[in-house]
């Protein structure tokens, strides 16, 4: 309300509004390392203030501080640091400078249009899949719309490739039928209207856990090759967004969804969750790894049980 008020002529021409805030430092890469840091403003500046460099603290106390804390969190809480580690995300090994960069559709291979069917923001990327990786080449996230006007869309922006193999994939459920019709059955409908002829569906029968999609999708993010096999166009935002702040919900290998009150205050987490649903249908569907269930890892230990010399029992797997 302050920043609002009219300049009043006595307070003279040099006069500019300034607003301070001051906060604890982010255990996540949120708003303020996107306004102050990632993306900034001319008129926008973050200070670091690092415990270290408080005068009024005694050198006792910083440091009991810095056993306190482990390495990453003295980082962060007493140096003031960004958070740079995935500890707390659930996608691992995002490396932005090497992952995100400009890319072309190579006309050789196939188009993929993998979707999440959901009404408040429907989530639609077109992706290809060659030489052992995955490239994410457009994010269309659409709000308050239903598949037909999502398709539109899609035919509008990418109508110069029409003519090339479109093979769509995403949300198994989509398969559901309704009055109208199941959302694939619309989806392809509406595509071949608009000239898209070379369409195909390729999706599993049913959506598998979703932690089992998030492990084959950080497989391929950062595989035990130690190499990236997933690549973003930079226009897809909301996704990098993902990559960057969607966190672990606690005691569990699952994302930790916003609660309609923190969406409320913040837009911008409506749309957690939703991308990377979207995203890691494709990448499971053609880049599964093996999910193992207690029986079966019982299993794989009695069929590679050996007995040494001595009598003792050994897993052959170990050697």
């Amino acid at each position: 309300g302050r920043l609002r008020q009219p300049i009043k002529p006595e307070w003279g021409d040099k006069f500019v509004y300034r607003y301070f805030a001051h906060t604890n430092p982010q255990g996540c890469k949120g708003w303020i390392y996107e306004y102050f840091k990632k993306n900034p403003k001319p008129n926008f500046r973050r200070i670091i203030a690092p415990s270290t460099e408080n005068k009024y603290l005694a050198d006792s106390f910083v440091k009991d501080l810095k056993e306190m804390f482990d390495e990453k969190e003295y980082a962060i809480n007493v140096l003031g640091q960004d958070d740079n580690s995935t500890n707390n995300l659930i996608i691992k090994g995002f490396n932005e400078s090497v992952q995100v960069k400009p890319l072309e559709i190579n006309t050789k291979f196939p188009l993929h249009l993998t979707c999440d069917f959901n009404v408040d923001p429907m989530c639609w990327y077109v992706c290809q899949d060659y030489n052992d990786n995955t490239y994410i080449l457009y994010e269309s996230i659409l709000e308050n719309t239903d598949t037909v006007q999502a398709a539109l869309h899609i035919a509008e922006v990418c109508r110069k490739y029409k003519d090339l193999q479109w093979i769509i994939n995403g949300d198994s459920s989509g398969q559901a039928r309704t009055t109208r019709g199941s959302d694939y059955t619309l989806l392809r409908d509406t595509l071949y209207m608009q000239g898209f002829t070379k369409l195909k569906t390729e999706l599993l029968l049913r959506n598998p856990s979703i932690e089992w999609r998030i492990n084959c999708f950080n497989q391929r993010m950062f595989g035990r090759d130690k190499q990236h096999h997933i690549f973003v166009h930079p226009q897809c935002q909301r996704l990098i967004y993902n990559f960057e702040n969607l966190e672990l919900k606690e005691g569990t290998n699952k994302p930790k969804l916003p609660s309609a009150k923190q969406i409320q205050r913040d837009n911008m987490l409506k749309y957690l969750n939703h991308p990377i649903d979207a995203v890691s249908y494709l990448v499971c569907y053609y880049h599964p790894i093996t999910e193992t269930t207690p029986y079966q890892e019982f299993v794989d230990r009695q069929l590679n049980v050996a007995e040494d010399v001595f009598g003792g029992k050994y897993d052959k797997r170990l050697i």
